[in-house]
């Protein structure tokens, strides 16, 4: 706009020429006081030969207090460490002479366009590991086309504990409600929670499957040696044939045992008759397609999973009547090569604490 001005500038006019301003009001849509103030400024410095400044005037009013002395007192206050709140920061500036709230410490953050980025922490790989994944990775590509597997046939292994309460979690409450009491428990350290391995695969619309081999409660079947919350040990009639006489002539009714569920720990025992007994059979029913075809079971490389020559064992195990299931351990550090870390439990949790149960047989 000031360059059109400037050109239109003829000497001896101390008035802007009729036909010169209309035009540019209606190209820049703007009022007609402006290019009138623009052109004095042009006219004015081209009268007294002064080099053409077509630049905005300074503007008036308080100078800022973000000083540039203060602006490195900042910088060097975030960068010593950049998840300090701001009343940290405020008190780190007073330690520095710099007597400032933390509302004004807010407004100088967002005028210079600082904001708050997310960081996890990421695992430390030694060079030994890296090469590891990058070998684990390289077997998964198909080479003469230069593409990675489809993974159809790789089943992917996993534990996790689900908690029945959060430590800290908040409600919703209407107006004129009380808020519902805090649940007891001794310790921190001690909410109900159960340990669960899941077993998924790849899904597979043409054989109807959802990729979903099962998920499993890690515990052992025992039978109640007395009542107890869990379960009862209690007497009930029976038939006569199954009455047997006891001593002094009396007849008592058969002492009737339930069995229940009781959580232990995993381990290498435990883990190779599971995979034997349970996993095995669930994955021949579920993927039947994948007979005569080499199947990939995918763990990672806890202790329970890989003593006790359980890896030999297993192997052994999976090949049967026309099956060939090979177990696989997955590089250490590296939860991004199984989706059960990846997103399944992550999407699986929020649905468990939604469903408002009280006790563990109510959240299994």
């Amino acid at each position: 706009m000031a360059v059109e001005i400037a050109m239109g500038i003829q000497p001896g006019f101390s008035r802007i020429p009729k036909g010169v301003l209309d035009p540019i009001c209606e190209r820049y849509g703007v009022g007609k006081k402006y290019p009138s103030e623009l052109w004095k400024r042009v006219k004015t410095q081209i009268d007294n030969t002064q080099e053409l400044d077509l630049s905005n005037e300074e503007r008036s009013g308080r100078p800022s207090l973000l000083t540039p002395s203060k602006i490195a007192a900042l910088k060097t206050v975030n960068s010593q460490n950049r998840s300090s709140t701001l009343r940290q920061v405020s008190d780190q500036l007073t330690d520095l002479g710099l007597e400032f709230g933390k509302d004004t410490v807010r407004r100088w953050f967002s005028k210079l366009g600082a904001a708050k980025k997310a960081g996890r922490i990421k695992p430390s790989l030694s060079d030994a590991q890296k090469r590891h994944r990058m070998d684990f990775i390289s077997d998964r590509v198909d080479e003469p086309i230069g593409e990675y597997l489809d993974q159809g046939n790789v089943v992917h292994l996993d534990e996790s504990w689900f908690y029945l309460m959060r430590e800290k979690e908040k409600v919703r409450v209407f107006s004129g409600e009380d808020v519902p009491g805090p649940p007891r428990v001794p310790h921190e350290s001690h909410l109900p929670k159960i340990m669960v391995i899941v077993a998924n695969a790849r899904p597979d619309p043409a054989h109807d499957f959802d990729g979903k081999i099962g998920i499993w409660r890690i515990c052992v079947i025992e039978t109640a040696q007395r009542s107890s919350k869990k379960s009862t040990s209690s007497t009930a009639p029976s038939t006569r044939s199954g009455w047997r006489e006891p001593p002094h002539g009396r007849n008592r009714p058969a002492i009737v045992q339930e069995e229940y569920e009781f959580d232990c720990t995993i381990d290498a025992e435990w883990y190779k008759d599971w995979y034997i007994d349970v996993l095995l059979p669930a994955i021949k029913e579920k993927m039947p397609w994948l007979r005569s075809k080499r199947v990939v079971v995918q763990q990672d490389g806890a202790s329970p999973h890989t003593g006790k020559g359980n890896p030999e064992i297993l192997n052994s195990a999976g090949i049967a009547r026309g099956w060939l299931v090979e177990l696989v351990t997955q590089p250490a550090q590296s939860p991004d090569l199984n989706i059960n870390d990846l997103g399944c439990f992550a999407s699986l949790k929020p649905r468990v604490w939604g469903v408002n149960a009280f006790s563990i047989d109510e959240l299994v």
